[in-house]
């Protein structure tokens, strides 16, 4: 062949090995946004690999000398399909590898030329460049998705833990001494009313950083509305009393027209050790109902008890100033 034609094949082979890498980076965006692409997936992959397949023959038909570099070139096939899914940083590591090996392998063969090592090294370099793309597009996904995880257990106005994060959360709480809080803001919809959505919000933060700089954030919960959930593992009652008391004295309230208003709290308790998850639904419901007891009680207060009690009276501690 002569040297023009050679040049032509060593063109097309190299822009059609950059087309392959494109068809796989698109395959794999498709597969990923499109979910009705990837019931197609599998065959639009398999056109992929017979692409590689024609490009890696015609590189070794065209370019070398003897039918053993067909060998070496589908050697290279399987390479590339394994960089694709490794780190770049171990994708650098072979392709320089397989140049150097590859390379002296065909010189030792007495095929080898520098228009040889061009090749392979260009080869190595579209490995390199397909394999961070792909590594680039799936850390993306790895963060969007854990985006997305973040936003669905997470309440939105005052950034801590919300309800669906409860139900993830509630199977680690299993076989700890367990004191569970249900606390909300006294007349908050009356506050909400008088002074407006935006003083209501700036009032459920304040609650929550209360609660969180007591409890720690990792322990408190909204559970809807103006309610609040806050969980000690393995505290004292006396410990527990102490956090309560932290809660209620660091409630700053909202400044609203240059004039500062700090409505009061309750809240219900259940303390207990709950070994499975209808027991921790029954210490959330009770608890509930210890809430409700203090808002009867006259506010201001919060009520408590074990959640294997089965009086229906609470025990009421004082956590005033």
């Amino acid at each position: 062949k002569s040297p023009e034609m050679l040049s032509v094949y060593r063109i097309g082979t190299f822009i059609g090995a950059i087309a392959s890498a494109v068809c796989y980076q698109l395959c794999t965006y498709f597969t990923r946004v499109e979910e009705h692409f990837a019931d197609r997936a599998p065959v639009v992959f398999t056109g992929y690999a017979a692409i590689l397949l024609i490009v890696a023959a015609t590189l070794a038909v065209c370019d070398y000398v003897g039918t053993e570099s067909l060998f070496v070139c589908i050697l290279a096939l399987a390479l590339i399909f394994g960089l694709l899914c490794i780190k770049p940083v171990v994708s650098l590591g072979v392709s320089i590898l397989y140049v150097l090996v590859v390379g002296l392998i065909i010189t030792a063969m007495g095929n080898g030329d520098s228009v040889m090592w061009i090749m392979l090294a260009s080869y190595a370099a579209l490995v390199i460049v397909v394999s961070v793309s792909n590594y680039h597009v799936r850390w993306r996904a790895v963060i969007a998705g854990e985006a997305v995880r973040h936003t669905s257990r997470h309440d939105t106005l005052t950034g801590i833990k919300n309800r669906q994060a409860v139900s993830d959360d509630a199977p680690g709480a299993l076989g700890h001494h367990l004191h569970l809080l249900l606390g909300d803001i006294d007349d908050f919809k009356f506050f909400n009313d008088s002074f407006g959505h935006s003083a209501g919000d700036d009032l459920l933060r304040s609650f929550a950083d209360s609660m969180c700089r007591a409890f720690g954030k990792d322990n408190v919960y909204r559970y809807g509305g103006d309610e609040f959930i806050a969980a000690a593992y393995d505290v004292s009652d006396s410990e527990f009393h102490d956090m309560v008391a932290q809660w209620r004295d660091g409630f700053q309230g909202v400044e609203v027209d240059g004039e500062r208003y700090t409505p009061t709290t309750s809240g219900g308790y259940v303390s207990g050790t709950p070994q499975d998850m209808e027991e921790l639904q029954y210490m959330l419901r009770l608890a509930d109902i210890r809430l409700y007891d203090a808002k009867i009680a006259g506010r201001d207060k919060v009520l408590g008890s074990d959640y294997r009690d089965t009086q229906t009276a609470a025990e009421e501690f004082d956590m005033e100033h």
